[in-house]
This record gives structure tokens, C-alpha cells and sequence, in this order.
């Protein structure tokens, strides 16, 4: 099992895009769920950490191979995941991966 997690700054003025993006991803909880289990993902968790007037996702993942799962992710054919593809390209900007401290899971 492997574990990622990601700090992504989200464009200026971006913010209600943002939230519409991630309420149409909890409304289609059934797309969303076939596309992880594509991916082989078990857990997908993102937040919204704000500071001053810049926002960021913290994009919180694990799964049986992260590599795969970008794979999969990056060619799937899945509305949902296209949708997902262009919020994430068109909202966002710079990405930082975060130092892993530590890692323990019951799964």
C-alpha cells in the first residue's frame, strides 16, 4: 500500500468553481467509486486549507500502486474522470507533494 499526499494552490477567484467541482463529486458517488476502484485506490480524501487569499486542496490518497493508479487515472475514458481531469487542470495550479512523516493503517 502506498501513500500520498499533495497541496495543490487553487487559482485566484477559483474558490466557488472549486466548491461546485467537489459537490458534483459527491453527488455521482457511484462514478466515483467505480473510477477508484479502477485505480485501485482505496482511500481519496481532499480538503480545503486556506490562508490569507490563497487557497490550497490537500489531496490525501492510498493505494495499491500510486504509479498505477496516475496511470489509470490520466486515460480513463469515464465522464467523471474527464470532468475531474479539467477542473483539476483549469482551477489549479502549482502542486507540492508533502513529506510523509508517518504512515500506519489498519486496511
Amino acid at each position: 500500500m502506498e501513500t500520498i499526499c499533495i497541496r495543490i494552490k487553487i487559482k485566484q477567484g477559483a474558490l466557488d468553481d472549486v466548491r461546485t467541482w467537489f459537490q458534483t463529486l459527491r453527488e455521482r458517488p457511484n462514478e466515483v467509486l467505480q473510477s477508484l476502484e479502477n485505480e485501485g485506490v482505496i482511500i481519496e480524501s481532499v480538503f480545503l486549507d486556506s490562508h490569507g487569499k490563497d487557497n490550497y486542496l490537500i489531496y490525501y490518497m492510498k493505494a495499491e500502486n500510486l504509479s498505477h493508479a496516475r496511470g489509470i487515472a490520466s486515460k480513463s475514458i469515464l465522464p467523471i474522470d474527464e470532468y475531474h481531469r479539467k477542473c483539476l487542470k483549469s482551477l489549479c495550479e502549482e502542486r507540492y507533494n508533502l513529506e510523509q512523516l508517518l504512515d500506519f493503517d489498519r486496511i
